[in-house]
C-alpha cells in the first residue's frame, strides 16, 4: 500500500516545489475536466482506501534532476477526465488509458515548465504508464509525498504522489 510510514503527507514546509506542483494539478484538472478539488482532511481508513476502484498514470523525470510522478483517482474522475478531453460520454478502456495519459503529460510538462522558470534547471519526462490501483513503480526505501485531494462530487477521492524534489 502506498501510504507507509516513508510518505509525506501535505503540508510538507521543507519542499516548496510541493505548492507549484499542487497549483498546477489544480489548474489542468479543472481546464481540462471542469473538476474542482481541495484537500481532505478527513483522515482516510486505508481498507476503505483499498476498496475504491482507483487507476493510476505515472512518470518519471530524468536530467538535471530526478523524479517520479503518479496521479491515482478513481474510475469515475478517470471517466470524466476522457469525456471533456474526447468530447464524447461513452468511451472505451483503451480512450481512458490514452486521455488520462495525455492529462498527465499536460500536467508534467506544466512543472517542468514551472522548476525550469524557477531554476533554469532542465529535465524531461518519460511517456506515462498505466496501472489499475494505487502504483508507484520503484519505491523501495523511498520517500514520496502524497497530497490527498477530494472533489466536490460525492467526495470522489485522487492522489497526488511524487518525489520530494531536490534540486
Amino acid at each position: 500500500m502506498v501510504l507507509s510510514e516513508n510518505v509525506y503527507e501535505y503540508p510538507r514546509q521543507d519542499v516548496p516545489i510541493q505548492t507549484t506542483i499542487e497549483e498546477i494539478l489544480r489548474n489542468v484538472l479543472h481546464e481540462t475536466a471542469d473538476i474542482s478539488m481541495h484537500h481532505c482532511h478527513q483522515r482516510w481508513d486505508e481498507q476503505k482506501i483499498e476498496e475504491r476502484e482507483m487507476y493510476t498514470v505515472y512518470t518519471s523525470f530524468h536530467g538535471a534532476y530526478q523524479a517520479r510522478f503518479a496521479f491515482c483517482a478513481e474510475l469515475d474522475i478517470m471517466k470524466r477526465i476522457t469525456e471533456y478531453m474526447l468530447g464524447e460520454k461513452d468511451s472505451s478502456l483503451e480512450d481512458m488509458i490514452e486521455s488520462v495519459k495525455e492529462f498527465v503529460n499536460i500536467i508534467c510538462g506544466h512543472i517542468v515548465g514551472a522548476i525550469f522558470k524557477r531554476t533554469k534547471v532542465a529535465a524531461r519526462f518519460h511517456v506515462p504508464d498505466f496501472a489499475k490501483g494505487i502504483y508507484i513503480p520503484n519505491r523501495e526505501n523511498q520517500d514520496f509525498i502524497v497530497t490527498k485531494y477530494c472533489t466536490n462530487e460525492e467526495s470522489k477521492m485522487i492522489l497526488c504522489i511524487y518525489d520530494p524534489v531536490v534540486l
